[in-house]
């Protein structure tokens, strides 16, 4: 992919998530909320520490990849939260997934693994209309590459 054809929209991002010890094969993400589909928190890769002489050391310590995924209401991927979550109540055990993520105007592709449902939202804020739901995955690792 040339620098010049490379745009920034969304609407083309694809999100397949597998959680193989459930549902078996991936299944895509669809009905994102109309202004956020998902986002991650800023990963802190190394720690650093100030001496009492000012020297400064480093080192590279591992980080979790916090995702927030957004949907509305009315999306055909809650279900597979709701059994997710309900699934991990009922059994007692937690079931890890993994993840395509694909932004095809930016030529990027995400690799995504051992994810955990972190957080769970089981009703949609009821205002003047539903408001989008909001699901955490926390992942071991994030690894972007270019689109093949």
């Amino acid at each position: 992919m040339s620098l010049l054809n490379k745009t920034i929209e969304a609407a083309s991002a694809s999100f397949v998530l597998t959680i193989s010890d459930l549902f078996g094969p991936p299944i895509a993400i669809s009905g994102f909320a109309p202004d956020d589909m998902f986002d991650t928190d800023a990963v802190k890769p190394t720690t650093v520490t100030m001496g009492v002489d000012g020297i400064l050391s480093g080192g590279m310590v591992f980080a979790e990849v916090v995702q927030k995924i957004h949907l509305s209401p009315d999306s055909p991927s809650i279900p597979l939260f709701d059994a997710w979550y309900n699934a991990q109540q009922f059994s007692r055990k937690a079931y890890a997934s993994s993840a395509i993520i694909t932004l095809p105007g930016i030529g990027k592709q995400y690799v995504c693994t051992t994810g955990w449902l972190t957080n769970y939202t089981p009703i949609p804020k009821a205002a003047k209309k539903l408001e989008p739901q909001e699901f955490e995955i926390t992942w071991q690792t994030v690894v972007a590459t270019p689109i093949a």
